[in-house]
């Protein structure tokens, strides 16, 4: 139930709600340049279901992937990436695996 509060915390409606708002005000602020949000998976899926209006089956975001929004304030998101981890291949993967 997404309406259920969390004892001393927001349920995670409200998690939505307040990060949209956020991501919204940032973007109006950025006056159509670009913003970087860093986030935990928790906040990523609840950004995803404010723009996700459809059932489409989504892969479980890995640990610094990257997911694009196309943010329009006040009016429904498109999706443009979700999820992207092909910038952790290469150079970076065995250092990465030594931490497994």
């Amino acid at each position: 139930d997404a309406t259920r509060l969390v004892t001393g915390g927001e349920s995670m409606e409200l998690v939505r709600l307040r990060a949209v708002a956020c991501l919204e005000e940032a973007c109006v602020a950025a006056q159509g340049g670009p913003v970087v949000a860093v986030t935990h998976g928790g906040v990523l899926g609840q950004l995803l279901r404010h723009a996700d209006i459809g059932t489409h089956a989504r892969h479980t975001p890995t640990n610094a992937c990257i997911s694009r929004f196309l943010v329009r304030p006040g009016r429904q998101w498109d999706i443009l990436s979700w999820a992207a981890a092909d910038h952790l291949s290469g150079d970076c993967a065995p250092v990465a695996a030594k931490y497994d």
